[in-house]
């Protein structure tokens, strides 16, 4: 069967739960999810020894759900085909690789979760392109804590519909407010039919909690959603991670506004 860990949806893996009911123990490699609600991705470079009698969890990485085009926010997941994971199995007291499939019996409805949002997170994206700004200037909250002030930018990837963002969110160690100039009644921004581009003032802060178990021990930090409508569609979040150099001075100032 499958499941899927909080720390799995940050490095986007699936647990596949394998259970030995043979005497003997068995070698997994190459493991790869076959279904068609989700893309094709490479096979795990992992080889696993599962003891006999054992029951374990395997990862693999999983691709993005396989929607209509253009993706639409109201799709459901394909039924008929059910989903095998591929790959190679050797006994570890004798013979050769051989290829196996393993049928999955989901009966947690993991599939279901991974692909429903996929589909409406693609009919975002397929319109719009969601960033941050790659430089952070220090800044002073109206609360008086250090921040970082840069801005969250709209890009038209296609259509005319209007976007708006309705809502910031941030995670357990960043906090994320539209600068006091553009604060207000929600839409907090508004993407027109006719524009190509817009932004938004956004300062970027320490949440206060600066226990060193959540600055050093957060795995979802820069998952940063942003709930975003596009025409008539509903409310959907989109996690909106800063780049690389972005990440760097955002956890800059979140030490230093913890004192560190």
């Amino acid at each position: 069967t499958l499941e899927q860990y909080r720390a799995d949806q940050v490095t986007h893996l699936l647990q596949i739960q394998v259970n030995n009911r043979s005497g003997r123990d068995v070698r997994l490699a190459g493991l790869r999810l076959e279904w068609p609600g989700l893309a094709a991705v490479a096979p795990s470079t992992r080889a696993d020894l599962v003891a006999a009698g054992q029951v374990v969890d395997l990862p693999v990485d999983y691709g993005d759900a396989v929607c209509a085009d253009p993706p639409r926010d109201d799709e459901s997941p394909p039924v008929g085909t059910p989903a095998v994971v591929v790959g190679t199995a050797r006994w570890d007291d004798a013979g050769e690789p051989e290829a196996v499939r393993i049928p999955v019996t989901d009966v947690r409805g993991v599939l279901a979760r991974l692909f429903v949002p996929s589909c409406r997170r693609q009919s975002v994206t397929g319109v719009v392109e969601l960033s941050w700004s790659s430089d952070w200037a220090d800044a002073t909250s109206p609360a008086g804590r250090l921040v970082g002030r840069g801005t969250l930018r709209l890009h038209r990837r296609s259509g005319t519909q209007a976007v708006r963002v309705v809502a910031l969110r941030g995670s357990v160690v960043l906090s994320v407010d539209p600068a006091p100039e553009a604060a207000g009644p929600t839409p907090l921004l508004t993407l027109a039919g006719d524009q190509t581009d817009a932004t938004l003032a956004v300062l970027i802060g320490q949440t206060g909690s600066c226990a060193d178990h959540v600055l050093g021990q957060s795995s979802q930090t820069f998952l940063l959603p942003v709930t975003v409508t596009v025409g008539d569609g509903p409310e959907t979040a989109i996690d909106v991670v800063p780049d690389t150099h972005a990440q760097d001075q955002l956890l800059s100032i979140a030490s230093r506004a913890c004192g560190n």
